[in-house]
């Protein structure tokens, strides 16, 4: 019998780390004398976004109240003046 896992990672964790901790889990003590085999397939690493900035993270917040209150504010505009029209 075959079993095939997928396991997904947090992004901030070692992809080499965490098979090494997965083989010796499942190889450590097989049930009732199964042979047990761990074959890795594939170990990627997961995306962790950066931080955002201050200047961001405000306009994100605005204009997420923006679309529920139905009005955007613009915390980053670096100047009073409005856009030109095209």
């Amino acid at each position: 019998m075959a079993v095939k896992l997928s396991l997904r990672l947090p992004p901030t964790t070692d992809p080499a780390t965490a098979a090494q901790a997965v083989n010796q889990v499942f190889e450590a003590d097989p049930p009732y004398g199964a042979k047990m085999s761990f074959i890795l397939s594939a170990s990627l690493g997961g995306w962790n976004a950066p931080t955002l900035k201050p200047c961001l993270a405000q306009s994100m917040q605005a204009a997420s109240a923006g679309a529920v209150q139905g009005s955007l504010k613009q915390p980053c505009r670096q100047s009073a003046a409005p856009p030109e029209k095209r």
